[in-house]
């Protein structure tokens, strides 16, 4: 057992009797030291005694030493360690551990996982702690390790052989999953083996579109001069700035190709299985393609609603000079920055973006509502949720990974300001401050 702000660890076996796993045994120990058990972390390697203590309230920190039977081995994931660990202790324990509880700088460094980049014939190249700095440095020699007959270059139409979703490799005596996908290379599509599932996800999903895009090239041509105010709609868009937290973005070159783009995924590709086969793909081109005039220009007028609201939102910001008032519009422009950014349109799903037009009237409203003073009060209550979230959401970005927690609480937060700032426009769902905290903690953030 340890007090937090102490130098040593206190070894429960160095005292004269054995407490474990007797409640009461923690108990006394606790009083002997002058320590309120919820200040202690229990290091410990039995299921019983870390549920004694989880009773006291005392922060848990399980030992690899557990005995046996009583813990499994942890499933391959690509996700981060802490999340993976935090998820087996709290199924253990039934206590989840706040990721942000966990001080990875006080790991020795002979005992950080090393990772050791090889080539094909299993000679090192690199070893490094930090995965991140690694990939970024030999990101291509990490692509070509993933090199598959199945690869091609070049394509305008889908005629080659169906993408299993993953297969087996085998590298310098290290097996290996691999994730086949059609990639976007914007004048050619080209299947790409991927060393992920959500990288090959996101990939096929982008690549099946530039296939659409191919295969719909006439009717493309016929639609894009009768999309009525594209010019305004073009002009709203031009102040949108890149997205906010840093995350890598495919933005188009323009508002149509984003629009165009939205509509073939709406219409193709969103609530279905992803197709695999080219006899897939050509089957549901032709199930679907009678739906793909509606729905694009169901797109264009939600684009219409949203760039219609955005623009003067901004134009209103713009204008806010009052010093009580700095505050509040620097919130709403953070807020804006995070709905509008350059390629919003593709990055976010058509799910989300149904709900903007709420959003940014529930932020006009807001900015209404500044001369009564409340805000302050109200934005005090949502502050510390959004700059938790913000770091975090920072943080994954950095480290190149979406986390779909983050995700989550991110649209809870916007509805959450809708029911601060503008109650009368209602809500997706119940929410307030403690259920976004509640669930916050509930996902081990």
């Amino acid at each position: 057992m340890r007090a937090p702000r102490t130098a040593e660890p206190f070894s429960i076996e160095r005292t004269r009797f054995r407490p474990k796993p007797d409640s009461h045994g923690f108990l006394r120990l606790c009083r002997a030291n002058h320590v309120q058990p919820q200040r202690c972390i229990m290091v410990e390697d039995t299921l019983d005694n870390l549920r004694t203590a989880a009773r006291l309230a005392a922060r848990l920190a399980p030992s690899c030493a557990a005995a046996p039977g009583q813990t499994a081995p942890l499933d391959r994931s690509t996700r981060p360690l802490i999340q993976v660990l935090a998820e087996h202790i709290a199924a253990l324990t039934g206590v989840r551990i706040p990721e942000d509880a966990w001080d990875e700088s006080v790991v020795p460094e002979h005992l950080r996982l090393k990772v050791r980049l090889v080539d094909r014939d299993g000679q090192t190249l690199a070893t490094s702690a930090d995965l991140i700095a690694l990939r970024r440095e030999h990101g291509t020699a990490d692509e070509r390790a993933f090199a598959h007959e199945l690869e091609r270059d070049g394509m305008t139409r889908w005629d080659g052989a169906p993408l299993p979703e993953r297969i087996e490799l085998e590298r310098g005596g290290i097996r290996l999953y691999g994730y086949p996908a059609l990639v976007d290379e914007g004048n050619r599509v080209a299947v790409r083996v991927l060393d992920s599932a959500e990288r090959a996800a996101a990939a096929m999903r982008a690549g099946l579109c530039r296939l659409l895009r191919f295969a719909l090239a006439d009717e493309l041509r016929a639609a894009r001069p009768h999309w009525p105010d594209l010019d305004r709609l073009r002009l709203q868009y031009a102040k949108a700035p890149p997205r906010a937290d840093g995350a890598a973005t495919t933005a188009p070159a323009d508002l149509v190709d984003e629009l165009l783009t939205l509509s073939l995924a709406r219409t193709f590709l969103d609530d279905l299985p992803l197709p695999r086969a080219p006899e897939a793909f050509a089957q549901r081109l032709a199930a679907r393609r009678d739906r793909w005039p509606a729905i694009q220009r169901e797109i264009h007028a939600l684009a219409s609603e949203i760039l219609g609201l955005y623009q003067p939102l901004r134009q209103r910001l713009a204008a806010l000079t009052q010093p009580a008032w700095q505050e509040a519009a620097r919130d709403l422009r953070e807020q804006l920055d995070d709905l509008v950014f350059r390629g919003f349109l593709q990055q976010v799903p058509h799910a989300r973006l149904v709900h903007y037009p709420r959003y940014l009237k529930a932020a006009a409203q807001r900015i209404d509502k500044l001369p009564h003073g409340r805000d302050p009060a109200l934005r005090a209550t949502l502050q510390p949720l959004c700059e938790r979230w913000r770091e975090r959401q920072r943080a994954a970005a950095a480290a190149g990974r979406d986390d779909p927690r983050l995700e989550e609480i991110r649209w809870m937060l916007e509805e959450l300001r809708v029911s601060l700032f503008a109650q009368q426009l209602g809500t997706a769902h119940p929410v307030s401050v403690q259920r976004v905290w509640a669930r916050w903690q509930a996902l081990g953030l």
